[in-house]
């Protein structure tokens, strides 16, 4: 089970403002290589996140369209960007 952090009121940071309840948080990965994907989506989707993913530029801005993620993880070398 992953540690949960809080910030100084004790909240996590992953609680809804309006319902008081956790909700899961969208992070969009965006690699050219599909095991560096899934390596991340793993690590991600343990700690309860949703993931999206995309391999290059133009399908991650087509995906974070889509998917409107809160995040993104994006290698800094990424083809077509």
């Amino acid at each position: 089970m992953a540690a949960e952090r809080f910030d100084r009121t004790g909240e996590s940071p992953f609680a809804s403002e309006t319902s008081g309840m956790a909700t899961r948080e969208h992070v969009l990965v965006v690699d050219d290589e599909p095991p560096i994907r899934n390596v991340v989506r793993g690590f991600l989707e343990r700690a309860d996140m949703q993931v999206a993913e995309a391999a290059d530029g133009p399908a991650a801005v087509e995906e974070a369209r889509a998917f409107v993620p809160g995040v993104a993880v994006l290698c800094i070398m990424l083809p077509g960007l």
